[in-house]
């Protein structure tokens, strides 16, 4: 993407367009659909798809599960649209049960379309699209489906095709990994028909427009991003040299990973059954207590973090761990690397605050020492934690000297060394000692039912468990051994 500006009407535009044209097509599963790639965002595709296949009046019915399908919904209502809204409580996927019985009834097919988000990232839901599907034609129905996949498209599984998906929309930034900017809409021949007669008010989102430019082989009715082209074309060839196949099983992988961490942390998941978590992003509860704003504020002043925040009617009780686009499972807290890599998650009814990450084989670790666990193993947290919110770091950090067992004062990097040379392994392969060693000094700091881990000029590291202990302690030898890679130590 960094290069100089093209004339869009160069040669070289319209070539490129035409590659991108057919590969698009390959990330929505489909070998019949049209994509448009619209220089817009996210709310500009869902307008394009509305106003391209409806007329005003026209009766749709819209499932409410979370912020972004209710923006989705306003908007569809602005527009002028007859919306029979479907609502579920956040946190929950869409009302199949309801969505069967407005079929059975509607025997004058006077319902238009279908509007369902695929993936909720205000709440980490992914709803059943091949389900949606299964009734349409269990009712012999005719209307079309038109899925919001913006934060699904290229990460989770979809098949526009297969699942007779008439328009499917997606953007630029989401598991693309690219600015916003692009808004990519893919449609069907139906929804294609749909458009000759469809009577909404439409200019700069006009298909119509585009196909004639694509019968000129110029591709555009105006002025693209050409930038965003030449990114997009670098997105789809990472995206197809690794395999769609791969990169959708590796958000699935990710996503594992951090709920599993999620759950040893002792905190709850806003997705209210497993058959909806999503692979892209995690809603994570924090305790009635504390008011998850202040956590994303405190996890990017401290750590230089980014969290996503509480939307809606979740507001102040959920934080967001984004986990789509170009990662990998090298990249810490899987998303983003902080400095000492660090996580910290705060439980639900007195708990603990880990430090550590969820990056590497987040779900190695982790899923071994939670998949046999007890209910009674669930860590807590305590109330030491609380301070954390209600005061600063001096009200809550321990002051004491920490040396190398002679005397002499010893820094963070021979603590780090001697952490990773002498006695991690021992940790890792005999748990049941952690009360006997501390892996900095040879020593003991017990608090009341707490192992204080020392670490001069750095934050106690409070945990409680085998389980958070395991994970610590593998995640701390895996951040100094990329440390070391990365300042050439």
């Amino acid at each position: 993407m960094n290069r100089n500006n093209e004339d869009y009407r160069s040669p070289a535009v319209p070539a490129l367009t035409k590659t991108l044209l057919e590969d698009v097509k390959k990330i929505f599963k489909t070998t019949s659909g049209t994509p448009f790639l619209i220089p817009t965002t996210g709310t500009g595709a869902w307008e394009s798809a509305l106003t391209n296949t409806l007329s005003p009046g026209d009766r749709i019915i819209s499932f409410l599960i979370g912020q972004f399908s209710l923006l989705w919904i306003d908007q569809q209502q602005r527009l002028k649209f007859d919306v029979d809204v479907i609502e579920s409580e956040w946190g929950r996927g869409a009302n199949l049960d309801m969505l069967a019985m407005k079929l059975a009834a509607d025997g004058a097919h006077t319902i238009k379309a279908i509007c369902i988000v695929h993936n909720e990232t205000a709440t980490g839901v992914t709803n059943n699209l091949a389900a949606v599907r299964n009734l349409l034609d269990e009712y012999k129905h005719p209307a079309l489906l038109l899925v919001d996949g913006v934060s699904s498209i290229c990460a989770l599984d979809f098949r526009m095709d297969e699942w007779g998906v008439d328009v499917a929309l997606t953007g630029s930034q989401k598991a693309l990994s690219l600015p916003t900017g692009m808004g990519i809409v893919c449609a069907s021949p139906k929804a294609l028909e749909a458009s000759k007669t469809a009577k909404s008010l439409r200019v700069f989102f006009d298909w119509n427009d585009y196909l004639k430019f694509y019968k000129l082989g110029n591709y555009w009715p105006y002025t693209p991003s050409i930038q965003l082209l030449y990114g997009l074309r670098a997105a789809l060839d990472l995206i197809f040299e690794e395999g769609l196949d791969n990169v959708i099983a590796r958000h699935s992988r990710l996503g594992k990973a951090t709920r599993l961490a999620v759950e040893a942390w002792g905190l709850k998941n806003c997705t209210q059954k497993e058959e909806w978590f999503s692979d892209t992003v995690t809603a994570v509860v924090v305790p009635p207590y504390i008011d998850s704003a202040e956590v994303v504020r405190r996890a990017w002043k401290r750590y230089n973090l980014s969290l996503g925040l509480g939307l809606n009617k979740v507001a102040g009780k959920v934080f967001r761990i984004g986990h789509l686009g170009n990662l990998n499972e090298d990249v810490s807290d899987v998303e983003v690397e902080v400095e000492d890599e660090a996580e910290w998650g705060v439980g639900e009814d007195g708990g603990e605050m880990i430090e550590g990450d969820v990056g590497g084989d987040a779900g190695g670790e982790v899923r071994e020492k939670v998949k046999d666990r007890k209910d009674d193993d669930v860590p807590k947290l305590s109330k030491e934690i609380y301070s954390f919110f209600d005061s600063d770091d001096s009200d809550w950090m321990i002051e004491e000297e920490s040396n190398d067992g002679d005397g002499n004062d010893s820094t963070d990097e021979d603590d780090d060394e001697k952490f990773e040379d002498e006695d991690s392994d021992e940790l890792l392969s005999d748990v049941n000692s952690i009360e006997s060693v501390d892996p900095l000094n040879k020593s003991t700091t017990i608090l009341p039912s707490w192992i204080c881990l020392k670490r001069k000029r750095k934050r106690y590291i409070y945990f409680k468990g085998r389980i958070c202990f395991n994970w610590f302690i593998y995640f701390k030898r895996w951040s100094w051994q990329k440390r070391k890679a990365s300042r050439g130590w």
